[in-house]
């Protein structure tokens, strides 16, 4: 390998640290944001903002209700309203049919909201920064590049 070559290769390197390093800081900053709206209760709202890279696993729950008396559904709701998690969604009620019993029933259900861990922050900042210096190389006259490049010189101004 060339001097040249070495020096290319290191400046790659540095490169993608660089970027790598963007993207974490920027990857850690979303997904704070999404453990608050998850704090805050706002489940829609992180849905909406973070649908593209989840950085939350969401699990139902189901609950059968009992009775499909409306006093009795009421009782029950309340008591499971009283037992939902920070990170629990409110209760909502839809209706089932048991095929096997042929009838129906109320089932009560929530959505359970958690974070997922912080390595997926890292191993998109990687997959990011690798496509990025790909873009480098082979498309250097794209937008995306020129973005990159701005990142990495910002940087160097630093």
């Amino acid at each position: 390998m060339t001097q040249e070559e070495i020096n290319k290769s290191e400046q790659d390197a540095l490169h993608k640290k660089i970027l790598y390093d963007y993207f974490l800081a920027y990857n850690k900053k979303s997904r704070e944001e999404a453990i608050k709206l998850i704090e805050g209760r706002e489940f829609h709202k992180l849905a909406k903002e973070y649908h593209l890279i989840h950085w939350y696993d969401v699990k139902e729950k189901e609950i059968r209700l009992k009775s499909s008396l409306a006093t009795d559904v009421i009782a029950e709701l309340k008591k499971l309203s009283e037992k939902i998690a920070p990170n629990e969604s409110d209760i909502y009620v839809y209706g089932n049919i048991d095929e096997n019993e042929n009838e129906a029933y109320l089932t009560a259900g929530t959505k359970i909201y958690t974070i997922v861990e912080f390595s997926k922050c890292e191993k998109i900042a990687n997959s990011y920064a690798s496509s990025a210096m790909w873009k480098i190389k082979y498309q250097p006259s794209g937008k995306d590049t020129k973005r990159y490049l701005k990142i990495i010189n910002d940087y160097n101004k630093k």
